[in-house]
C-alpha cells in the first residue's frame, strides 16, 4: 500500500466546521492499479472534511484520467473516471459493519485517505474499457469479425448438437 503525506489528513488542530482539501493522484498511485489494467494516469480528489464534536463527515469527489489497453483490439485507450464518496468517522470504542461508518480510536489525530481512495477508484473503473468500434485498430477488428461471424451459407437451425439430439424424441 502507497504511503505518502498527501493522504494523511491531520484533523485534531482544525476547528469546528468545513474544511476543503485536494489531493493530486500521481503516477504512484496508478502504479498501484496495474493489477486492474491501469497503465497510466492522473487526477484529483476533492475532499470535504466537516468536523464535528463526536465525528467527522468526509465528501470525497474523484475526478481521474486513466489508460487501459481497450478490451477489444488492445490499444491504449484514455477514458474519464468521475465518482463520490461519503464516510462518517466517528469517536467511539465500538465496531461498525457499516462500510460508510468507520469508528475512530478518540485518540485519534490525523485520517489516512489512501485506502477509501483507492477503493472508490477501483469500484470507479468500467467494466469494460472499449474504444468506440470505429476507433479501435481496423486490422484487429477485422481479424475479430473474421473469427466470430459464422458463414453465411450456414444455417443453424439444421444443426443440432448431438448431446440434444435424444430431446427430439419426446413429445
Amino acid at each position: 500500500m502507497l504511503k505518502h503525506n498527501s493522504f494523511i489528513i491531520p484533523f485534531s488542530g482544525l476547528k469546528l466546521g468545513q474544511h476543503t482539501f485536494e489531493v493530486k493522484l500521481t503516477k504512484a498511485f496508478f502504479d498501484n492499479l496495474d493489477f486492474f489494467g491501469i497503465t497510466e494516469g492522473m487526477g484529483q480528489v476533492e475532499i470535504v472534511l466537516e468536523k464535528k464534536e463526536t465525528m467527522l463527515l468526509v465528501d470525497f469527489n474523484l475526478q481521474a484520467k486513466s489508460t487501459a489497453p481497450c478490451d477489444r483490439c488492445n490499444e491504449p485507450f484514455t477514458f474519464l473516471v468521475e465518482a463520490d464518496l461519503s464516510i462518517v468517522y466517528k469517536f467511539g470504542e465500538e465496531t461498525s459493519d457499516d462500510e460508510n461508518l468507520i469508528v475512530l480510536s478518540p485518540d485519534s489525530y490525523e485520517l489516512d485517505v489512501y485506502q477509501p481512495i483507492y477503493e472508490l477508484m477501483v469500484t470507479s473503473l468500467p467494466s469494460r474499457i472499449l474504444h468506440e468500434k470505429e476507433n479501435c485498430d481496423p486490422e484487429i477488428i477485422k481479424w475479430l469479425d473474421a473469427k466470430t461471424d459464422p458463414p453465411e451459407n450456414l444455417d443453424n437451425k439444421d444443426i443440432i448438437d448431438p448431446r440434444w439430439s435424444g430431446l427430439k424424441n419426446l413429445k
